[in-house]
């Protein structure tokens, strides 16, 4: 009988390196170290024994009704296996393959077997594992990662890639706008807490956006303030078009620094991981006030080039 006790989660770049590259670096020709594709969708682990499947998200609900695609896949493959991995929902666009991060999200939203049965037609999903917890009704977490990578590949079915070249899939991840790569230790342990066995290098983007305001802080922000609204300026418009609100990635002395010059109109640099259907920045953080420019700097053509 399974039981739910958790997953095993990537720490993040700052773990090994300053910054995403840095990590690169540090990892090309490490031994001991593979590197898979970072599926960018919703984390599931699906206990499977024959035709019952029941599919639990990281935090440990039941959502096995929002995707009755993916049991169905599951099912069909008469697996007796707890298997963790990313429910994706994927675009071909232009000959690239694209992960739809905002599909993905909206089947997440659902709360009714009808509306999950709807949506499973105009947006498909799949599941990628990389990782097994039993097989055959015995537990795999204390094997090595690369046996069970062995017990998956055995089960005839998709999974995440794999490479030994870092370099080359970052590359990879770059080219064709993928969210980015876990590396992990060969001969890591599954234990259902963060480790720093696994690593997360995401591919972001950076742009200059303009302040036009800012939310209340709380706590030891009280002072200063939350987050930072941001937006870009329209040639075409004179507009400010607002593209999100920045509340990370900022020392004290900066939240300072930007509440004692007026906040409004300032320029800022953002990182943020990709732009949303409806263009707003998702999981911006501030990089540093931007003094050597101006507002045509500032402008929504960024979004496109970015």
């Amino acid at each position: 009988m399974f039981q739910f006790k958790g997953v095993m989660l990537a720490s993040p770049t700052s773990a090994l390196a300053r910054t995403t590259d840095a990590a690169v670096d540090a990892l090309d020709g490490r031994d001991g170290w593979v590197h898979e594709l970072k599926g960018d969708g919703i984390r599931a682990v699906c206990v499977c024994d024959g035709a019952e499947v029941t599919i639990y998200n990281r935090r440990g609900a039941v959502i096995t009704y929002r995707y009755p695609d993916v049991v169905a896949y599951l099912q069909g493959l008469d697996l007796h296996a707890v298997l963790d991995g990313e429910i994706v929902a994927v675009q071909h666009v232009d000959g690239q393959v694209r992960i739809d991060f905002a599909g993905i999200h909206r089947r997440d939203a659902i709360g009714s077997d009808t509306a999950a049965a709807r949506l499973a037609r105009t947006i498909p999903a799949t599941f990628l594992p990389f990782d097994i917890l039993q097989n055959a009704g015995e537990a795999t977490t204390a094997l090595p990662l690369m046996a069970r990578r062995g017990l998956l590949e055995g089960l005839g079915m998709g999974l995440m890639p794999q490479m030994l070249d870092v370099r080359s899939l970052w590359a990879a991840c770059k080219a064709n706008g993928w969210e980015g790569i876990v590396s992990k230790r060969a001969d890591s342990l599954y234990v259902p807490k963060r480790s720093k066995s696994w690593i997360k290098l995401k591919v972001t983007h950076t742009l200059t956006a303009v302040v036009t305001g800012y939310t209340n802080g709380n706590g030891s922000r009280s002072s200063t303030f939350g987050a930072l609204r941001v937006g870009l300026y329209n040639p075409a418009t004179g507009q400010l078009e607002h593209v999100g609100t920045v509340g990370s990635g900022f020392s004290q002395a900066e939240l300072e620094d930007i509440k004692a010059h007026a906040t409004e109109g300032i320029l800022v640099e953002v990182e943020y991981l990709e732009v949303s259907p409806n263009r707003h920045l998702r999981q911006p953080v501030f990089l540093r006030r931007r003094t050597d420019v101006g507002l045509l700097d500032a402008t929504v053509d960024q979004l496109e080039t970015s």
